[in-house]
């Protein structure tokens, strides 16, 4: 299918982190490799959109007392993908790989179709290898959280002993399988529809949030 036809699968929204909020630096990268992570969060409602609040209304978690922002560039569902920053801005989600890769979060909240939100992602990875010339269309430029920092993620791609292997290699097949169904020429970068829900998110959610930030991106 044309290029056209294969973004309109993902119901693509964006939701922008604000310019000059802490989660968002605007510090310019171009990015050489894809970051998959989960999010953790398997609180019911914590969709693609939820964690878009999040990283608007908040975008950090407390430890020992001290605020530790986070951010990554899009989040995917079962129903939507939803942006939250350009994707050659530096997000922080995981280290090292902060400067040189997209970040990609998938949910696992209660109710979530999983199978679904994993095509999902991997038609969005798909769509931005095709797009993003430094890639190549190689999916060997897609890691996982655990390729940077050692991390436990994403957690429902891991094997058993949370070792990468036949789970993250059947990711890697489905992204291949996606790839190669878009069949027209490269366009340029991935545009976005727009979205204009800035709802804030509940006293409750937004504890929930922060916690599963904490667990998620903490690497001590």
């Amino acid at each position: 299918m044309t290029r056209d036809q294969f973004k309109a699968l993902l119901h693509l929204e964006e939701n922008l982190i604000p310019p000059g909020k802490k989660n968002r630096p605007g510090t310019p990268i171009s990015p050489g490799f894809i970051t998959i992570h989960n999010t953790g969060n398997t609180t019911t409602g914590a969709d693609a959109r939820m964690h878009g609040k999040f990283l608007i209304n908040s975008g950090f978690y407390i430890l020992k007392g001290k605020q530790h922002w986070v951010s990554w560039h899009y989040t995917v569902d079962d129903k939507r993908v939803v942006k939250h920053l350009p994707i050659k801005e530096k997000a922080f989600h995981a280290v090292d790989g902060n400067s040189v890769s997209v970040g990609v979060e998938i949910c696992m909240n209660k109710g979530i179709d999983q199978k679904l939100a994993f095509l999902n992602a991997a038609r969005l990875t798909a769509l931005l290898l095709f797009d993003i010339k430094a890639l190549n269309k190689n999916v060997k430029k897609v890691v996982p959280h655990k390729h940077w920092t050692g991390k436990d993620c994403p957690q429902l791609l891991l094997d058993e002993g949370n070792t990468i292997g036949l789970k993250w290699n059947a990711f890697l097949d489905l992204v291949q399988s996606e790839l190669n169904s878009i069949t027209d020429v490269q366009k340029g970068i991935l545009e976005m529809m727009e979205d204009d829900e800035t709802d804030q998110l509940s006293e409750k959610d937004l504890k929930a949030m922060q916690k599963a930030s904490k667990a998620h991106f903490d690497e001590k």
